[in-house]
């Protein structure tokens, strides 16, 4: 006969796994969502560019108090590696 500190067990057991693997997924979801983070250090090239231009639209960049509209181009100059990399972004 199981005991109830067995019983006990097994619930937490199981609810231990429950809870990992809502973590794992929660994870996932989220390297998901915010890749443009990683890409912009260890990223080079159009990747770069690419998860700058999000990374500026995510913060919601303004100017003098203003939203940038998409006639607003930036120029941006980037170090990685040995390379200087120049885009013109467009928000």
């Amino acid at each position: 006969m199981v005991g109830v500190s067995d019983l006990a067990i097994q619930t937490l057991e199981k609810r231990y796994i429950a809870e990992v693997e809502a973590n794992e997924t929660t994870i996932e979801s989220l390297k998901a969502q915010y890749f443009f983070l990683r890409d912009l250090i260890s990223e080079s090239g159009d990747k770069l560019v690419s998860a700058v231009e999000h990374y500026l639209k995510w913060l919601e960049f303004q100017i003098n108090g203003k939203s940038m509209g998409s006639e607003l181009l930036i120029l941006i100059i980037l170090f990685n590696g040995y390379f200087w990399h120049k885009a013109v972004i467009s928000l």
